[in-house]
C-alpha cells in the first residue's frame, strides 16, 4: 500500500522488541526477541525469529527513549524474510496500550514526526569491558566500557578523548568470548570525572537485534539513549 493510500504516517526505524505470543486456552506461552521495521499509531512491522499465523494475538514490549511500551495487538499478516535478515516479516495492528504507555508511544511518534529522532537503530544500554587500539600515529591501546549498543555501532566511555575520524579495533568481552570489532569514531564529548564518551560506528551492522536482546538479558540491561547522533 501506498504511503499516499495509508491512514497513518509510517516510520522506519529498528527498536528491539520483546514479543509474547498468547496460545489458545490450555497451552502455554511463548516469547520471541525481535525488531521493528516500521512502526506508525496504529500498528508495527516486526522481524521474528519464527512465523505467526494471522490473527495471533500478541502482546509488545518496545524499549523507546521515554521509556518502555507494551502494547496488545493482533498479527495482521506474515510474509517472508528479507535481505540479511533473522527471521520473519509480521504486520501487527496495535489494539490497546495502557494510557501511560499510550502517552509515550505518541511522544516517540511525535519526535519522529519532527526528526528530533533520525536514528536508523535504536540501541540498548549494556556495560561491558571493552580494549579499544587506537590506529593512530601513535598507536595507542584503551580500557574502557560500553555505554549501550545497537547492529551499526557502540557508544564507550574511555579515559581520554578519540579525535573524530580515527579508526578503532574493539575487543568486546561478552559472556560468550571476546568479540573483535572494528569502527569508526563518529563525535567524542567529555564525561565526568575525566572520562570521555565516545560514539563509534560500524562499516556495516555488526550484530543482530537477537544477539543483543540475549546479551541485555543476560546483563539485566535495559534500554539507553543519548543526545549525541550515531
Amino acid at each position: 500500500m501506498g504511503e499516499g493510500r495509508r491512514r497513518h504516517r509510517r516510520y522506519t526505524l529498528e527498536l528491539p522488541v520483546r514479543c509474547r505470543v498468547e496460545h489458545p486456552a490450555g497451552e502455554s506461552h511463548q516469547n520471541l526477541l525481535g525488531h521493528t521495521l516500521n512502526m506508525s499509531e496504529e500498528g508495527l512491522a516486526l522481524v521474528l525469529p519464527v512465523p505467526l499465523a494471522s490473527g495471533a494475538e500478541v502482546t509488545v514490549l518496545l524499549d523507546l527513549p521515554e521509556g518502555p511500551a507494551v502494547a496488545e495487538g493482533t498479527v495482521v499478516w506474515a510474509g517472508p524474510a528479507g535481505h540479511r535478515e533473522e527471521g520473519r516479516r509480521h504486520g501487527v495492528r496495535i489494539r490497546n496500550m495502557s494510557p501511560t504507555h499510550e502517552v509515550r508511544w505518541r511522544q516517540f511518534l511525535v519526535r519522529m514526526a519532527s526528526q528530533t529522532y533520525s536514528r536508523r537503530h535504536g540501541r540498548l544500554g549494556i556495560r561491558l569491558q571493552i580494549q579499544c587500539a587506537v590506529l593512530s600515529r601513535p598507536p595507542r591501546e584503551l580500557a574502557g566500557r560500553t555505554m549501550d549498543l545497537s547492529p551499526g555501532g557502540v557508544q564507550l566511555l574511555l579515559p581520554e578523548a578519540v579525535p573524530v575520524g580515527a579508526r578503532l579495533n574493539l575487543s568486546l568481552q561478552v559472556p560468550m568470548g571476546p568479540r573483535a570489532l572494528e569502527g569508526e569514531v563518529v563525535w567524542c564529548a567529555p564525561a565526568e570525572g575525566g572520562e570521555h564518551r565516545v560514539g563509534v560506528q560500524f562499516p556495516q551492522d555488526s550484530w543482530g537485534w537477537s544477539f543483543l536482546l540475549d546479551l541485555a538479558e543476560r546483563e539485566g540491561a535495559g534500554p539507553g539513549e543519548s543526545a549525541n547522533p550515531r
